[in-house]
């Protein structure tokens, strides 16, 4: 929501309500704590989740019951249907999440923020962000073929369809604008990909930091490591100061055993990433890109493709493969033309875009440019 929104609220598995903080307001508004009320979880979690559809529709997935998936709220029934009766019980509210409900109790407070807040009445332009978050943890949890996901996926089409029914009724088809995207992709299961033929695998992040201080510890005598986190290897610059090793030394060790383990596709030194002028459209660009001299790490590594640092079941992201970073972009409503184009947009042209929708300064982070084959003239 940034610095200067007038609110942002989120879900509070603990009440199955949603909250906010001191940073936006003192309390709750009027509205909220009626919809808390009237909105409960267990409204949702009372219906259960069935499929959609009769599930030889789903062509999209493997069977319902895979061994590539997990099953948080049913452990060891990765399949249709499931019961809450125990979560409701127990008041475990936090089990919504793991439901395509917890989509939908989203938007229903994003119409309900529309109505009472007034939103798109006055001749002031009005922005309301909502993130459907229940996509996210469905996939993490089942990997994406699951029926799972591709169930509730159709049920974030219909959720999506009320809310724009919503808008055009309420706001007015010419008195709104809407971009749909997403904050990444996923990576296939790694033992589904194997099973496949598909080279894939997984990578023990704390065991892969063990050993790396053992290497370091027989090298230096000292592991030299202050932790690995996020592909991100953090150094111990004091030990290294006092003892004054070379970080040209030690990047030179690091990194030349680090590319003999299972999975490590390239080892980048920190100090360096940024020497460079980035080439668009070039993965290592991104990796530049998401590198911050001051925070991230002195050492950084990239696992080969389908690799990650997650469990046997379900999957993750986090790479700069096309995978995580390939996700839809639309455009809808009060100026944006109809069509489409296969030119390679980045999310950040989001934020020009828009600017340029408003008539207004670009942010001051700005670094995308405006897809202008969308806009009206």
């Amino acid at each position: 929501a940034g610095h200067t929104a007038n609110g942002a609220f989120w879900y509070d598995g603990s009440t199955g309500g949603f909250v906010t903080s001191s940073h936006y307001m003192n309390q709750l508004p009027k509205w909220m704590n009626d919809f808390n009320v009237t909105h409960h979880a267990s409204t949702y979690l009372k219906q259960g989740w069935k499929p959609l559809l009769p599930l030889e529709n789903y062509t999209e997935s493997t069977a319902d019951n895979s061994p590539y998936e997990n099953a948080p709220t049913q452990p060891g029934k990765p399949f249709f249907p499931y019961d809450y009766k125990e979560a409701l019980e127990t008041k475990k509210f936090d089990v919504l999440a793991y439901t395509p409900f917890g989509n939908t109790i989203t938007k229903d407070l994003a119409i309900e923020c529309l109505r009472s807040e007034q939103l798109g009445k006055d001749d002031v332009c009005d922005f309301l962000c909502v993130s459907f978050s229940s996509t996210d943890i469905i996939a993490h949890a089942y990997g994406i073929r699951a029926v799972e996901v591709e169930d509730v996926y159709l049920r974030l089409d219909k959720d999506l369809e009320d809310f724009i029914m919503t808008l055009e009724k309420e706001i007015g088809k010419e008195n709104f604008s809407l971009f749909l995207t997403a904050d990444h992709g996923g990576a296939e299961n790694s033992n589904f990909l194997r099973d496949n033929k598909i080279p894939a695998g997984l990578i023990n992040g704390p065991q892969l930091e063990m050993e790396m201080k053992t290497f370091f510890k027989k090298e230096f005598n000292d592991s030299l490591i202050l932790s690995y986190s996020n592909q991100q290897i953090f150094l111990n610059h004091t030990v290294i100061e006092k003892n004054q090793i070379s970080l040209d030394y030690i990047f030179e060790k690091i990194s030349s055993w680090l590319l003999k383990q299972n999975g490590v596709a390239a080892v980048y030194d920190g100090r360096k990433i940024n020497a460079a002028p980035p080439v668009q459209g070039s993965m290592y660009s991104l990796i530049q890109r998401g590198y911050h001299a001051r925070f991230s790490g002195d050492i950084l590594v990239n696992y080969l493709p389908a690799w990650m640092e997650y469990e046997e079941k379900g999957t993750t992201h986090g790479t700069p493969y096309s995978y995580d970073t390939h996700v839809p972009l639309l455009f809808y409503g009060k100026g944006f033309n109809v069509g489409q184009t296969t030119r390679k947009i980045e999310i950040t042209d989001i934020a020009p875009t828009i600017s340029q929708l408003l008539n207004i300064e670009y942010p001051n982070g700005c670094t995308g440019i405006p897809v202008s084959e969308a806009l009206k003239p």
